[in-house]
């Protein structure tokens, strides 16, 4: 097959013919196919097989899983299964069959421990990386990806500094969504990857291009709420900053950076990008408020050249998302706004959107219009009640947080309505409604209306719910004491603000002495202890237990 391919590509076939002789061929003769080496597999992966053809090419992907025993055609054929294939199950064969490769590959000496080749650790991380594009943040497959990424960091790490500028967006992109998606599951050492690129970054600022900046600050955004030690300053020691703070800093150095240019520089490196790119841009520049001019009429001109092009054709979804965040920035004379609404009014393009795209555009509602904010807000909320609304749990705190920051009581009640029963048939979804219920307390209602409000609902939701629940709240694990207390905590608050029934009372208050002291902060439990005053209820063993700690 191989050498089939490589005679046709000699002949002076148009690339549309190539495509259909090839695809003949396999036709005729499937068995073909297993004699592909992995550069006929990856071009075989961009045509558009028809389905039996498709079959033979998943299969042989399927069978690579099973018997491949060396790391670097492994890490070469999970790329293009992460890019190509529809199947699960072959994504999860790969995933789950990394550590068996990677031990034989230290067994047999072909590698290091800890010193696994670049080439092989980029094609990993670019392969995790398209996984984590194409899925969902909850997709389990994806979790089982980051935990690769757990056992490569070492390598990564010990290698960091021969990487080029290029590589090091890819290794910081991939790692930065990574502990966006699964903050408190990861590892220890891979938390602390993130101090190590934040600095491996900022030492070497001055290798990026414009592009690649705009792809760390959109890696950013996954972990904005993450803290760091403060790479900006010489001597960092144990002062630790927001991610979203030194963001702020590298958007205004790379603003600061362009207005210094000449208008034609400034337009050439305008030129290079790509409308994304334009548009994103523009966001982290109005989000520092430094989108002036000239720099404001070097992206328009480019974003207006775009949207009156036909590159966009095959990726309308990906477009729209981008067009809806310029029009939700810019204001309403502004020229490039004007020429996006006379194609398609904001409305038009968020109706048309997917639900995760249009909730994306959240963080967008502090900058934008008001009855833009609304807007976006109603259609999230429509979409909610008629079940299109996200399932994953992190996703649903996402969305509820927003809906509590912007006060938007029809959002929080259709998310609560709709996912609460669902979440209450288990323990860990009871749990996760505790932490939500925490969220919905901070929603501003008048007092005459909080018992037809979100937070109203949930409360009695977990009360009524609580007997079949607290007697499952464990304490198999010694990470858990923190995180149970927590739970008995917000439990204890909702039955302040709804009719308590004692007998569940005493088997929390059972659980709380059985808490480690010394694994659980001294303010949360001191919280507890207000919480039962609020309550009227003393409880003399935990005040002894408090008095003797």
């Amino acid at each position: 097959m191989t050498q089939l391919y490589d005679v046709l590509k000699l002949h002076s076939i148009d690339s549309d013919d190539l495509m259909t002789a090839i695809i003949d061929l396999i036709s005729r003769s499937p068995a073909l196919i297993t004699q592909c080496n992995v550069d006929v597999l990856d071009c075989l992966s961009k045509f558009k097989l028809p389905p039996p053809q498709r079959g033979h090419f998943e299969k042989l992907l399927y069978d690579i899983t099973m018997r491949c025993s060396d790391v670097e055609v492994w890490s070469r054929v999970f790329m293009i299964a992460a890019r190509s294939s529809d199947n699960r199950a072959i994504v999860e064969c790969f995933i789950s069959s990394f550590r068996h490769v990677l031990r034989n590959s230290f067994k047999k000496g072909v590698i290091e421990k800890g010193h696994v080749p670049p080439h092989i650790l980029l094609n990993v991380l670019k392969g995790q990386n398209t996984l984590q594009r194409r899925l969902s943040s909850g997709d389990l497959v994806i979790k089982g990806g980051i935990a690769n990424l757990d056992i490569l960091w070492p390598s990564v790490e010990h290698q960091l500094h021969s990487f080029n500028s290029s590589d090091m967006i890819t290794i910081a992109t991939c790692y930065f969504e990574a502990l966006g998606i699964a903050q408190h599951q990861t590892k220890q050492e891979m938390r602390g990857c993130l101090n190590v690129l934040m600095k491996a970054i900022e030492k070497r600022s001055g290798e990026f291009l414009l592009k690649d900046w705009i792809c760390i600050l959109n890696a950013l955004d996954k972990i904005s709420c993450l803290v760091v030690s403060n790479v900006l300053s010489p001597d960092p020691g144990n002062y630790y900053v927001k991610v979203s703070s030194i963001q702020e800093v590298w958007t205004r150095k790379v603003a600061e950076s362009l207005n210094s240019m000449d208008i034609e520089d400034l337009a050439n490196v305008i030129y290079s990008l790509s409308f994304p790119q334009c548009s994103d841009l523009c966001k982290y520049l109005t989000m520092v408020d430094m989108y002036v001019a000239p720099l404001d009429a070097a992206i328009e001109r480019r974003a207006i050249a775009y949207v009156g092009s036909n590159k966009h054709t095959g990726s309308r979804n990906i477009f729209d998302f981008y067009i809806a965040q310029l029009q939700m920035l810019l204001p309403d004379k502004n020229g490039l706004r004007i020429a996006l609404d006379s194609r398609k009014s904001l409305e038009q393009v968020l109706v048309g959107m997917p639900t995760c795209r249009i909730s994306q555009l959240l963080p967008l509602t502090r900058f934008s219009e008001v009855d833009n904010a609304k807007m976006l807000l109603n259609i999230l909320s429509d979409r909610v009640r008629s079940n299109l609304g996200p399932t994953c749990a992190s996703e649903i705190a996402h969305l509820l947080e927003y809906g509590v920051k912007l006060q938007s009581v029809g959002l929080c009640d259709s998310i609560i309505a709709l996912n609460a029963p669902r979440m209450l048939e288990s323990r860990g979804g009871f749990c996760q409604l505790l932490e939500l219920s925490r969220l919905l307390a901070k929603l501003q209602m008048p007092s005459e209306s909080f018992l037809s409000s979100p937070a109203a609902t949930l409360d009695e939701l977990l009360t009524i719910n609580a007997d079949a629940h607290v007697s499952h709240l464990t304490l198999s694990y010694v990470h858990c004491h923190l995180m149970i207390s927590r739970q008995l905590e917000l439990l204890l608050r909702c039955f302040k603000r709804r009719k308590f029934q004692k007998p569940l009372v005493a088997s929390i208050l059972s659980h709380a002495m059985e808490l480690d002291l010394s694994l659980v902060s001294q303010a949360n439990i001191l919280d507890m202890v207000r919480v039962l005053g609020d309550l009227g209820i003393r409880h003399e063993s935990l005040v002894k237990r408090l008095e003797d700690w």
